[in-house]
């Protein structure tokens, strides 16, 4: 009968992976958006209270049905953020926190 071979396990350590993305929900009418964007984050509103969220040039969401604030939640990193509201109004308020890094942001109507 063979003897069993005593194997030591061993780990590698991997880089860092990070993913980095934003997101877009509808929370009690205002439309939050989070996360750390992989570029510039631009929000449009379209019509009937509803409004598109891109990161980076790619779709997020579409959030419909927004009655109350925007609220702009970014984590770390560099953050672009756009808001084109396209002859519309806010029915709340626009509230943005930028957590750390170079920031920079354009509102417009």
């Amino acid at each position: 009968m063979a003897k069993p071979r005593n194997s030591k396990l061993r780990f590698e350590q991997l880089e860092d992976r990070i993913c980095l993305t934003a997101s877009a929900s509808l929370v009690s009418g205002s439309l939050v958006v989070t996360g750390d964007p992989n570029g510039a984050v631009e929000i449009t509103a379209l019509e009937n209270n509803t409004y598109e969220v891109l990161d980076d040039e790619s779709l997020i969401a579409t959030i419909a049905n927004v009655t109350r604030d925007i609220r702009i939640q970014l984590n770390s990193g560099s953050d672009a953020i756009t808001l084109e509201l396209d002859g519309q109004t806010v029915r709340g308020h626009v509230f943005a926190e930028l957590v750390s890094g170079t920031s920079s942001s354009c509102f417009s109507s």
